[in-house]
């Protein structure tokens, strides 16, 4: 929303008591309090009416839970076509997954087409999972016995809107040689997967705290130099892996790093594993709602992820799809198993902690 072309003014009791006349200044200061108003509310604003204020029509803005740009929450399917409502804003991307049953987490982004998701645990790239599409408030389902719609299911979800130099996602084209990917800002954590339908062994994730030139495949957990295969300045560069940058085709992108702003948080810490059960405590002393736990060192080790309303944390194994308790959120970070997706000896990891605006 622009500025408005006016100043306002405060008028002094002076200027309009019964001695004072009326002056050109005080005319030109009442006209342009007036315009300024006017512009600031919405300039074809019409009182008793909707308007668009910035951004936003007043009509939209609901009593919906979650911040502006990340929202964790959770919702109970009915088996019908219904609103998963656990957001203020419309998801560019979401994670989405039942607390308590075994099936995978997946991605969605606001462009793919109707039902589709991205499994973390497919090899083929899209699958339906009954989510319809991301709308304002959350995502919207389709009516079904499975997946994501069945009846009494509670559903997990984490939403990212773009925001500035802390959160962007996009889509680009793929070219079959290494290209970099510019958003603007360097960013600790990148998610990469097809953005369309096709072949594919699964999304892509790297972090700061992995070698220089990999990164890991989130269904196998191998690590991989051929996918994204840079962090810096202004982004990211993929390479040639037919899972992050085939000729003709197109891939999503959510890029991210620590920030704190208006009650939402991201903090990506570090940790070397032990062996031993452990604590972790979140260096930006937060209470977290969402984590994700990385293997940053070791080839074959699964990724972690879990919600505040799971029964312990969801393995992204990709033969189980197993509900398990490797990672418990706790007041002020997290507890890892001795599992060696979460711990093993002397193996090094990174960890995300998240906190949407406001708890659903």
């Amino acid at each position: 929303m622009a500025a408005p072309s006016k100043s306002f003014t405060v008028i002094a009791d002076s200027s309009i008591d019964a001695d004072s006349p009326l002056t050109e200044d005080l005319m030109t200061d009442l006209r342009d309090n007036d315009i300024h108003l006017e512009e600031w509310l919405g300039k074809d604003y019409t009182a008793a009416t909707n308007h668009d204020h910035d951004g936003a029509n007043s009509a939209a803005v609901g009593g919906t839970t979650g911040g502006s740009y990340i929202a964790v929450g959770h919702r109970m399917a009915t088996g019908n076509a219904n609103l998963q409502n656990f957001c203020r804003f419309k998801p560019d991307v979401l994670f989405a997954t039942p607390v308590d049953v075994s099936l995978s987490v997946c991605l969605k982004h606001v462009g793919d087409d109707a039902d589709e998701v991205t499994p973390f645990t497919a090899t083929a790239a899209k699958a339906d999972y009954m989510i319809d599409s991301l709308v304002f408030g959350g995502a919207l389902l389709t009516a079904s016995a499975s997946y994501m719609s069945v009846a009494n299911q509670v559903n997990g979800y984490l939403a990212f809107k773009s925001l500035g130099s802390y959160i962007d996602y996009g889509v680009y084209a793929g070219t079959g040689a290494s290209q970099q990917i510019t958003n603007g800002f360097q960013p600790e954590v990148v998610f990469v997967w097809r953005a369309t339908d096709g072949t594919s062994s699964g999304p892509i994730v790297k972090t700061t705290g992995m070698a220089s030139t990999t990164s890991r495949n989130i269904t196998s957990g191998a690590t991989t130099t051929t996918a994204i295969h840079e962090i810096n300045s202004t982004g990211f560069k993929v390479n040639t892996s037919s899972n992050a940058n085939s000729a003709g085709v197109d891939y999503a992108y959510l890029a991210f790093k620590s920030f704190s702003s208006q009650g939402e948080k991201i903090q990506v810490d570090t940790y070397t594993g032990t062996g031993v059960a452990k604590s972790l405590t979140n260096s930006a002393g937060f209470s977290p709602q969402a984590v994700f736990v990385i293997n940053t060192s070791t080839t074959g080790r699964t990724i972690q992820f879990s919600l505040s309303s799971m029964y312990g944390s969801k393995s992204l194994d990709t033969t189980t799809e197993a509900v398990d308790a490797h990672v418990i959120i706790t007041e002020d970070g997290c507890d890892v198993s001795t599992n060696s997706a979460v711990n093993a000896a002397a193996e090094t990891y990174a960890v995300i902690y998240i906190l949407g605006g406001t708890r659903p």
